[in-house]
């Protein structure tokens, strides 16, 4: 696994991943972000990537520019996995926060919200069925600024539902990896 582009592009993340935790492809991710590039200014924007896992989209966001990412992730040892990458990026910690927690939970209480996030990336377990909640709560979670963007990663053998909160821009599918890229209805 490496980042694509911007300051830390092209640096390989060394790090033991998991095996419960299944990283997006760098094709995936790089097709994701060239997508992206023409749709944000990545320069100063807040991001909040859900069901993090190495936290990959995060990282990508903040090496193109992005002002903070925060990142939510349940498992304990993903965790402490996410914290070693970006110390290992040497990411200061102003940066970037980590919280162990349950994504879809947080969409209901996000604890100290000191920003409206203007980037979200979803990319739950595939064989957890929380894609409904998710698109569902959202929208109506009051964590995304007016002109967010939001990403979310799916088994394409599953149908991922429909949000009346969420229009959809661009939809991509990678073998059994797709991803839908939604603005909030304004």
């Amino acid at each position: 696994m490496r980042i694509i582009g911007g300051k830390y592009g092209s640096r390989k993340i060394k790090a033991k991943i998991p095996p419960n935790v299944r990283p997006t492809t760098d094709r995936v991710r790089e097709s994701m972000f060239n997508i992206l590039n023409n749709l944000i200014d990545f320069d100063s924007i807040y991001v909040l990537d859900l069901f993090a896992g190495t936290g990959a989209f995060g990282f990508e966001s903040l090496s193109r520019g992005a002002a903070f990412a925060q990142f939510i992730e349940i498992n304990g040892r993903t965790v402490a996995l996410i914290k070693n990458i970006a110390q290992d990026l040497n990411i200061p910690k102003d940066d970037f926060s980590v919280i162990a927690g349950d994504a879809v939970k947080y969409l209901n209480n996000p604890h100290e919200l000191t920003h409206k996030f203007n980037l979200v990336f979803a990319d739950p377990p595939y064989d957890n069925d929380v894609y409904s909640r998710l698109m569902a709560d959202l929208p109506d979670s009051g964590l995304l600024s007016e002109d967010s963007l939001i990403v979310v990663e799916y088994r394409t053998i599953n149908k991922l539902p429909d949000s009346k909160n969420l229009n959809l821009i661009s939809d991509r599918i990678f073998g059994d990896t797709g991803f839908k890229i939604f603005e909030k209805v304004k």
